[in-house]
C-alpha cells in the first residue's frame, strides 16, 4: 500500500478522483475546504491557487449528487464542475490533490485505504 500510495500521488500518469457530493453546499465552501488542505502542501512553489479558488466561487451552488471530478494528467489538473471545467498547469496542485486523500494525513482514512486498496486489486488484475 506504501509504493501504491506514493505512486498515486507523485506519478504523472492520467489519473481521475470523483468526489459526489452528499448533500448540498455552496461551492465556495468546497472550494475554501480544498484551498485550505493545499494551501500547506504547495507552499513555496506557483501553484495558482487564487485562480483555484475562483474556479469554485464562479459555480455557486453544489447540490446533492452533483459531481467534481478532478484529472490529473502530466503537470495538468483539470477541474470539471456540473457548470464547467477549467484547467491548471501546475505539477504541485496535481500531486495536492491526490496528497489530500491519499497521503499521509488523509481527510478520510477509510476513503484512503478504500482507494489504495482498490488501485493495487486493479493492477493485480490486469
Amino acid at each position: 500500500p506504501d509504493a501504491a500510495q506514493k505512486l498515486l500521488v507523485d506519478s504523472t500518469f492520467t489519473k481521475a478522483l470523483k468526489i459526489v457530493m452528499a448533500r448540498s453546499v455552496s461551492s465556495q465552501k468546497i472550494g475554501d475546504a480544498l484551498v485550505e488542505q493545499i494551501e500547506p502542501r504547495v507552499k513555496g512553489t506557483d501553484a495558482p491557487l487564487d485562480k483555484f479558488k475562483s474556479f469554485f466561487q464562479d459555480m455557486q451552488q453544489l447540490d446533492k449528487e452533483n459531481e467534481i471530478i478532478f484529472t490529473a494528467s502530466g503537470d495538468t489538473l483539470a477541474v470539471q464542475g456540473p457548470s464547467g471545467s477549467q484547467e491548471f498547469a501546475s505539477k504541485h496542485l496535481c500531486n495536492a490533490i491526490f496528497d489530500i486523500y491519499l497521503g499521509d494525513d488523509p481527510v478520510s482514512t477509510n476513503a484512503k485505504k478504500s482507494m489504495l486498496d482498490g488501485f493495487v486489486a486493479l493492477c493485480l488484475s490486469g
